[in-house]
């Protein structure tokens, strides 16, 4: 009994297949949702810097020390490129799930052709920033998402859900891949003091970079790299991943349950077809092996399709529905390998049901008319 043969039988028996599919493709479809979902709400600030610390690291004094020395050492330092002065808040946008932020960044006038050269950011309309005023400028994404354009304000004195303090009236907006926005450090110290923070920029390597950053480490300063982040985020979020593991658990073990039930009631109504089977000398070793194999099967093609299913339920999210506000959940490895327990946890199930409903006797009582 090969492939083949397991295929016409399941197809012989569409009824019962249907359902079975059915079942396991709707809890394969809950538990990748339920971690990518639980996943995404968490990451929001992972979101908004990540992408951002791809191009450079953050020095960050501690309270309002300053030392210049630490600074020097810093322009010195043969794998860094440059040291701008900076300081930051932050611009809402709209999520799905909750709201989104991304980061402004406030740098000297000097200093914005630079940081745009560096990561890749054109003005396309409008013009930058001017020093001491509320001029901001701001990307394509975020202009698109929040409506705005050229010579709009925004701030939270234009709207109170605004995370960005103060009134800004929009200068310009630019292509790119980071979503961020500029605006005067001058205008920034005004409200929030002078001390800053250091944006550091790479010459070649930004790995190297941020080794040398460490070396040169001044207990005066924190460093916030992207690695730094990425553990940070993991850090305040292990009692979110511990619920999701418990979720998953209560969903796989529900399913195999419920799943074994049925799988049960699918072996008794096919028992004469097996009987039959072993009435013409198969043993029943083989058909047992059989329906492990039909099982198997089923189990696998439930969760592939269960797979592409959240696929494209996230696609219609995200680009239909919801094609107007931020919401970037996407499918990872870590959610695919979440529903490999509940296909272990159903070839045992199924394995163990196998065995006990294909007795011999059972077997032979109905070849007997029993």
């Amino acid at each position: 009994m090969q492939l083949p043969s397991v295929l016409l039988s399941l197809l012989r028996n569409r009824k019962h297949l249907y359902f079975l599919i059915g079942l396991i493709v709707l809890v394969t479809v809950s538990i990748i949702l339920v971690s990518v979902l639980t996943i995404y709400i968490s990451q929001s600030e992972l979101r908004a810097w990540e992408k951002p610390l791809s191009y450079f690291s953050i020095i960050e004094p501690n309270l309002s020390f300053v030392d210049n020395n630490y600074k020097n050492k810093l322009v010195e330092d043969s794998k860094i490129k440059t040291v701008i002065e900076f300081k930051d808040s932050i611009i809402s946008v709209p999520g799905i799930l909750n709201t989104e932020y991304r980061p402004v960044l406030a740098l000297e006038n000097k200093d914005f052709e630079v940081f745009m050269n560096e990561a890749n950011l054109k003005l396309v309309s409008g013009k930058m920033p001017q020093s001491n005023t509320r001029d901001i400028i701001i990307s394509e994404n975020i202009a698109e998402k929040k409506n705005l354009e050229v010579s709009d304000y925004i701030g939270n004195a234009i709207n109170n859900e605004e995370f960005l303090w103060g009134r800004f009236e929009i200068s310009g907006i630019f292509q790119g891949e980071l979503d961020v926005a500029l605006a005067s450090l001058k205008y920034f110290e005004r409200r929030l003091g002078e001390e800053s923070s250091l944006l550091v920029l790479p010459e070649n390597n930004y790995s190297a970079m941020n080794t040398s950053l460490f070396n040169l480490k001044n207990n005066n300063y924190n460093i916030e790299t992207k690695e730094t982040l990425i553990k940070n985020n993991n850090k305040k979020n292990k009692d979110l991943l511990d619920l999701i593991y418990i979720l998953i658990a209560i969903l796989t073990v529900s399913l195999t349950i419920i799943v074994g039930l049925y799988i049960s009631l699918y072996l008794k109504t096919r028992l004469r077809e097996f009987a039959l089977y072993y009435s013409r000398g198969i043993s029943r070793f083989n058909i047992v092996k059989f329906v492990l194999k039909e099982l198997l099967l089923i189990t696998f093609i439930s969760q592939l399709l269960g797979v592409l299913v959240s696929y494209s339920i996230l696609f219609i999210l995200r680009k239909i529905i919801f094609s107007e506000l931020i919401f970037l959940a996407q499918i990872s490895m870590f959610d695919i390998l979440l529903i490999l327990p509940l296909f272990i946890s159903i070839i045992l199930v199924s394995f163990v049901l196998a065995f006990n409903n294909l007795k011999t006797k059972k077997l032979e009582s109905i070849i007997m008319g029993g």
